[in-house]
């Protein structure tokens, strides 16, 4: 249990000179300002504490310099992006899709204070199919998605927060707005809030 009264795993023992980097996944029903948004303490304690926000811990990855870890929340789908006419017939040209969120986190250097990375994130889901007509008669369906991309070398201070969100979903009728925080430790400290 944290200061913040939020149950979050315990670390597990780095190997060697492994950086402890924690994801976590806020999801709550009051964005906040962007404009005004500060990633300090006491903006991060609310985004854990507040109890409309839904806190979920995500595994711990270890990492040396110079190393990638990434954590894969999607679902692969094999979906349509073309389609050939054969004997009449629409003949889907499939792509594998990655629905949800996966995050790529490379650790390019640190010192005794803080940690250059590498970050990679990216959240796709499928909004919908268009229709087309292929000829006169075949209609075939394409699906769209909408696609969040970050991709940024960041230099953060060890045991400190990174906050990369904003990302608005509806679940049965109310509209809900996550955001990921990441947080990097030296080898063989553990940051709790």
């Amino acid at each position: 249990m944290s200061s913040f009264g939020v149950e979050v795993p315990q670390l597990p023992a780095p190997n060697g000179g492994q950086y402890a980097i924690e994801l976590f996944k806020i999801e709550t029903p009051h964005p906040f300002d962007q404009l005004s948004f500060k990633q300090d303490d006491e903006v991060i304690e609310h985004m854990f504490t507040a109890s409309e926000n839904t806190v979920s811990s995500l595994p711990v990855m270890y990492a040396n310099i110079g190393e990638t870890v990434e954590n894969d929340q999607t679902e692969k789908v094999l979906l349509p992006e073309d389609y050939n006419v054969v004997g009449g017939k629409p003949v889907p040209i499939n792509k594998l899709q990655h629905l949800g969120t996966r995050t790529r986190v490379t650790l390019k250097k640190a010192s005794q204070t803080t940690a250059t990375l590498h970050l990679n994130f990216h959240h796709q889901v499928l909004q919908g199919y268009e229709t087309y007509k292929l000829g006169r008669e075949v209609e075939v369906e394409i699906p769209y998605f909408e696609t969040r991309k970050v991709d940024t070398v960041i230099v953060q201070k060890l045991g400190s927060w990174i906050v990369v969100g904003g990302i608005e979903s509806k679940e049965e009728g109310s509209i809900k707005t996550s955001y990921y925080i990441i947080r990097i430790s030296k080898p063989g400290i553990s940051h709790r809030f």
